[in-house]
């Protein structure tokens, strides 16, 4: 009967200390929890440009996963990049860079059954590789391929700012150099 009790005095206590340890590290992670919600709170937020000339803007965004879109319409002609240049002022005084891409990027152009349509890709990384701006760009021929000389043109504009999608991975730097003639545009960076 002494071992009996003892068995159960043990299994009590162990069961008391294994709550007790369970309770504890509960409150340390809320506690981590909150602090870093806190920090993430408080690092500045970069701000997402819109031209200037802007025309059925929408946005939408959600906080909690630091994620921002806006959508809009401006009157500039295919193959144009003002817009991408205006971003990329933007951008670079924010201390975001485009490493790894190439200096201007490119149209690519689509047909379908009725009409041209042309888009741009372009993407920036904040100076701590956590977050990235997408810029689209959209061009449409209007219907029938030929418009009126009066005829405003909109291009079609889509800025997504979000959390990286792989912020660990470091991006190809920039060459100092360019390559020798006849060198592979693979060669080592």
């Amino acid at each position: 009967m002494g071992d009996e009790r003892r068995e159960r005095s043990i299994s009590a206590g162990l069961k008391a200390a294994i709550i007790a340890l369970a309770l504890g590290w509960i409150v340390l992670l809320l506690v981590l929890s909150r602090t870093h919600t806190t920090r993430q709170r408080q690092r500045p937020q970069a701000v997402l440009p819109v031209y200037p000339s802007a025309v059925d803007l929408s946005t939408s965004s959600v906080p909690d996963r630091d994620w921002r879109t806006v959508t809009y319409s401006v009157a500039v002609d295919y193959p144009s990049l003002d817009v991408f240049h205006y971003y990329d002022e933007r951008m670079t005084a924010q201390g975001w860079s485009r490493e790894g891409a190439p200096e201007l990027p490119q149209w690519q152009v689509s047909r379908d059954n009725r009409r041209r349509q042309a888009g741009l890709l372009a993407e920036w990384f904040s100076p701590d590789r956590l977050m990235q701006l997408d810029l689209q760009l959209q061009s449409e021929e209007p219907q029938g391929g030929k418009r009126e000389a009066d005829e405003e043109y909109h291009m079609r504009v889509t800025a997504t700012m979000q959390r990286s999608v792989a912020p660990f991975i470091e991006l190809p730097r920039k060459r100092e150099t360019p390559p020798d003639k006849g060198e592979s545009p693979f060669a080592d960076r």
